[in-house]
C-alpha cells in the first residue's frame, strides 16, 4: 500500500463483529482461507501432506483422496511438488485447502 493510503472498516461474520480472536476460533471450522494460486504452497513439501496439514491418519489420508477426486485429480496428485501441477490442476489444487469440508465459508487469499 502507498504510504498515504488509509485503510479502515470491519468485517461482520453472522451478523457478529469478526475480531482476531474470534477468527482463530472459526479458522478451519467455520471459516477457511481458499488460495488464488499455487504460488501460495510450500514448493518442498508434497501437494498431499500440504491438503492434510502435515497429518497422516487414516481419515485424513482418505479425506485428502476424495478431496483430490472431487477436483478431478487422481491419488497420484498427492505425491507431486507444487511445481509438478499444471494448467487446470495447477488452479484447482489450492481450493483444497479449504475445501476439506470442515469450513462453511471461505475467504480468498
Amino acid at each position: 500500500m502507498p504510504y498515504n493510503c488509509r485503510v479502515s472498516g470491519e468485517i461482520l461474520y453472522r451478523g457478529e463483529l469478526l475480531t482476531q480472536e474470534r477468527l482463530n476460533k472459526l479458522r478451519g471450522k467455520e471459516i477457511a482461507l481458499v488460495p488464488q494460486g499455487v504460488s501460495y504452497l510450500d514448493p518442498l513439501m508434497k501437494v498431499g501432506e500440504q491438503i492434510r496439514k502435515g497429518r497422516k491418519d487414516s481419515a485424513s489420508i482418505e479425506r485428502c483422496g476424495h478431496l483430490l477426486a472431487r477436483f478431478g485429480l487422481g491419488a497420484e496428485t498427492e505425491e507431486l511438488y507444487p511445481f509438478e501441477l499444471s494448467g487446470r490442476n495447477g488452479k484447482a489444487y489450492p481450493d483444497h485447502i479449504g475445501a476439506d469440508g470442515r469450513a462453511e465459508t471461505g475467504y480468498c487469499g
